[in-house]
């Protein structure tokens, strides 16, 4: 039995990866349990915590935030709870969540949906997550699992944010971190603020990476060099099956599409950046992140 927890920033190619990674028989697929605007439960156990917790490891694994990561490996959310969350996704609701701003009630119900589950059943379980990113070695903690982390080219990452005007990339919705000194967010300019936050996410990923060798690293870019070769052994390394109904998953996804869709085609991924942003605007993006000690390379394990 495998228990894999993806980790990677927004826009990385968690998705994708994760994805195709459970299309086999007897791999479940949980996205995202600790996103409040697709989980109502994620409300309660994040509550307070700001939409990209940072948690360190040693945190009470017994506070709703642990059981969180746990019950999204253990246990399988029922009819019932998905009714509640297909009804509480895309409302004013879930968007107030995300923000920070969560009524007493809609905590309760929250708490309420949570206890609503049903046992797992399946022998290989992948979870994905990419709010995770700041708490990554306590959610390993509380679930037992190994880890996989996607790494992606900043410049890809972030010109992705700026197409889909993505919220989360220029939204001030960080809580006080004393345990991960880093400048100040900048007051002014989307751009300036989408690379502010990419940095700050990645820096709390790669000092976590940088503390547990057994944890495996890809990056977006070399699994697009040869997918067909590059998912099966990363399929044998993290010890998730693999077989033809990954592989005709794989290929599917090989096809024009946009917005949070998992298939593109993949010619011209490794540097999509080049129709979003010129090279002038590329070379203040690299000056910047150099100054948050974030280079470009894309290291891997």
């Amino acid at each position: 039995m495998t228990d894999l927890l993806i980790l990677g920033l927004p826009r990385s190619g968690t998705t994708w990866v994760a994805e195709v990674l459970s299309s086999a028989d007897g791999t479940d697929y949980v996205h995202e349990p600790d996103n409040e605007r697709l989980h109502i439960a994620a409300v309660w156990a994040k509550d307070g915590m700001g939409r990209f917790p940072f948690v360190p490891k040693d945190h009470d694994q017994d506070a709703p935030y642990g059981d969180l990561w746990r019950k999204a490996f253990r246990s399988t959310i029922g009819l019932p709870g998905l009714a509640i969350d297909r009804r509480f996704r895309g409302s004013p609701l879930a968007e107030q969540a995300a923000q920070g701003f969560a009524p007493r009630p809609l905590l309760l119900l929250s708490r309420t949906a949570d206890a609503i589950r049903r046992r797992r059943y399946t022998p290989n379980r992948i979870v994905k997550s990419v709010h995770g990113v700041g708490s990554a070695e306590f959610a390993q903690a509380c679930a037992v699992c190994k880890v996989l982390i996607i790494r992606r080219d900043p410049l890809n990452v972030i010109a992705s944010w700026v197409d889909m005007s993505l919220p989360d990339a220029t939204r001030n919705h960080f809580r006080p971190n004393s345990s991960e000194p880093f400048p100040s967010r900048p007051q002014h300019g989307k751009l300036a603020q989408a690379v502010w936050t990419y940095a700050y996410l990645q820096m709390a990923l790669d000092r976590a990476v940088d503390r547990n060798s057994d944890w495996h690293v890809v990056s977006h870019e070399r699994l697009l060099k040869s997918p067909k070769r590059q998912f099966a052994k990363l399929a044998e390394e993290v010890g998730v099956p693999w077989g033809d109904a990954n592989m005709r998953y794989l290929l599917g996804s090989n096809a024009v599409g946009d917005g949070y869709r998992t298939v593109r085609s993949w010619k011209g991924l490794e540097e999509r950046w080049k129709k979003t942003f010129s090279e002038v605007e590329a070379d203040r993006i690299r000056r910047q992140l150099h100054r948050y000690g974030q280079g470009l390379s894309v290291d891997e394990a």
